[in-house]
C-alpha cells in the first residue's frame, strides 16, 4: 500500500507544534479537526467498514506548518473491517469499546466510543477517560466504571457529547452522523 506522505505528524505532534507556534487551540480549533475525523468516518461508514483502532497515532496532519488549520488525514486501515466481519477482540486498549471486551464485538458505534477516548484525550493533552496499569484493571474500568472526564468543567456542551460517545451499551451512543 502506498499513501501520500504526511509531514505535519499525527496529532499529538500537532498540539504539541501549534502551541510551540502560540496557535489557540480552543473548542473551535479542536472542533474543526475532529469534523474532519467525523467526516472521514462517516465515509467509511457508508461504505460498511469499520475502522476498529481510531486514536491519535492514526489521524494525521497532511502538511507540516499548518497549525491554525490543520488538513487532516484518518490513516491504518490495517484492523478496518467490513460490516459481515466485525467480530474480533482487536485494537487498542485505551480505545476499544464495552463491547469488544465482552464480546470482541466491532460495529460503528464501537468506533464511535473510541472517537470520544480521542477526542478528549487530544481535547485534555493526552489524558485518557479510562485509565488503568494494567489491562484487566483497564477492561473493568470500560466496561463498569464511568469515564473520569474532570477536566471539561468549563466546556458543558464538550463534556454532554463526550458522555454520550462513551456510553456502556452500544446503543446509547449516537451515530458519527449525529455526534
Amino acid at each position: 500500500v502506498v499513501c501520500e506522505p504526511y509531514f505535519g505528524g499525527d496529532l499529538a505532534k500537532l498540539k504539541r507544534m501549534a502551541r510551540k507556534r502560540g496557535v489557540q487551540m480552543t473548542e473551535q480549533w479542536h472542533g474543526r479537526i475532529f469534523r474532519q475525523v467525523l467526516d472521514a468516518v462517516i465515509y467509511l461508514h457508508s461504505k460498511k467498514v469499520v475502522h476498529c483502532d481510531i486514536k491519535e497515532e492514526n489521524v494525521m496532519v497532511s502538511r507540516k506548518g499548518e497549525y491554525h488549520k490543520p488538513p487532516i488525514k484518518l490513516i491504518d486501515f490495517g484492523l478496518a473491517s467490513d460490516f459481515s466481519t466485525i467480530s474480533n477482540l482487536k485494537g487498542t486498549c485505551y480505545y476499544m469499546p464495552p463491547e469488544v471486551w465482552q464480546f470482541g464485538l466491532w460495529t460503528t458505534r464501537g468506533d464511535t466510543f473510541s472517537l470520544g477516548v480521542m477526542f478528549y484525550s487530544v481535547f485534555c493533552d493526552g489524558q485518557v477517560p479510562f485509565y488503568a496499569h494494567c489491562e484487566r484493571a483497564l477492561r473493568d474500568k470500560i466496561c463498569t466504571a464511568d469515564p473520569e472526564l474532570g477536566r471539561l468543567d468549563e466546556h458543558p456542551s464538550f463534556q454532554a457529547m463526550i458522555e454520550s460517545m462513551l456510553k456502556k451499551r452500544l446503543e446509547d451512543r449516537p451515530t458519527v452522523v449525529k455526534v
